[in-house]
């Protein structure tokens, strides 16, 4: 077997850790179960990265602009906030539900309290912050405090989003197209009626 490059073993290290989350979630990254999938000595990994934990945060980086990639929207500049709001909604659900990974470091963070988990959801508060106040601006502040609204339905989307196959909540299938439609509408109505100049958004 021809040795791999540099660039080669870091693919092939990437896509064993993106396997291994899915089968067993982001805790069961560790350098023995990728040394054995990547056919690698795991003292290699061990030079590499030098402790499981150190892994799992090389893996978990990749995501921390999840948030802001999901959020990009040409043209948002030109748009009514009532409209950048619904393109906004309907593409950040659309990439979190497709998103298997990004939902189980999600998982990760809630039912795993330690350092590296704090740090994890700490450094993906910090790359949205620049971008926070976009989303804000257009949100009157007179009856509610814009962040707080925001994120009670960003929250409500990550749980709905993240139990949508256990069962049913509430009695609606969020797992279906219609159900996830019927979250993405909801969320789109609560927010206009707290926007700025709403009477010329109805």
């Amino acid at each position: 077997m021809a040795r791999r490059t540099q660039r080669e073993l870091s693919a092939d290290i990437r896509r064993a850790m993106s396997e291994i989350v899915l089968e067993q979630g982001v805790a069961g990254i560790t350098l023995k179960e990728v040394a054995r999938r990547t056919r690698s000595d795991i003292n290699v990994l061990v030079r590499r990265f030098g402790t499981d934990e150190a892994a799992i945060s090389y893996y978990t980086k990749q995501f921390d602009y999840f948030i802001n990639e999901a959020l990009e929207l040409e043209g948002a500049d030109e748009l009514e906030p009532i409209e950048l709001f619904t393109r906004l909604a309907t593409q950040f659900e659309k990439a979190l539900h497709r998103n298997k990974e990004m939902q189980e470091i999600m998982k990760w963070q809630l039912s795993i309290d330690s350092k590296i988990t704090r740090e994890s959801a700490r450094r993906r508060e910090q790359t949205l912050a620049p971008i926070l106040e976009r989303f804000v601006a257009p949100i009157s502040d007179e009856d509610i405090d814009p962040r707080a609204l925001l994120g009670i339905l960003v929250a409500g989307m990550y749980y709905l989003t993240l139990r949508e196959e256990r069962s049913t909540f509430c009695g609606i299938e969020f797992h279906t197209k219609a159900g996830r439609a019927l979250l993405v509408g909801t969320m789109v109505r609560i927010t206009s009626a707290f926007l700025k100049n709403r009477g010329q958004n109805n």
